[in-house]
């Protein structure tokens, strides 16, 4: 019987994979979650309001985080809507994967639009 061949991956520094928004990144929804998918599983003690932030001109943007059951997606979600026109700023810096190794900083930027998911007629 076979064993199954170890992933490669998993020997691979951790990093931020995939942001939506993307980096420069137009016209985003004012009230559009911020996603992070790392390449390896969070250890969920490293996530924080410190860890994952996003910011514009008048500082640190309210909002609240979520990890995915899997601990390789995290959802930063607005507490009120984000300013538009204005240059915001995703960050994330002092987190660990679950071998405790850390996950390269990652910095990215958006623009919101003058729009919500309510004012779109579907």
């Amino acid at each position: 019987m076979r064993t199954p061949a170890a992933d490669p991956r998993a020997d691979r520094p951790p990093t931020v994979a995939r942001v939506d928004p993307n980096d420069g990144a137009t016209q985003v929804l004012r009230d559009a979650p911020v996603i992070l998918r790392l390449s390896q599983p969070l250890d969920p003690e490293s996530l924080s309001p410190q860890s994952v932030s996003v910011q514009d001109d008048f500082g640190t943007v309210p909002g609240c985080l979520r990890l995915s059951p899997d601990f390789h997606v995290v959802i930063w979600g607005a507490e009120r809507f984000l300013r538009p026109g204005i240059l915001h700023f995703v960050v994330a810096r002092g987190l660990r994967d679950q071998r405790g190794r850390p996950v390269d900083p990652h910095w990215s930027r958006f623009v919101p639009c003058d729009l919500a998911r309510s004012d779109l007629r579907l």
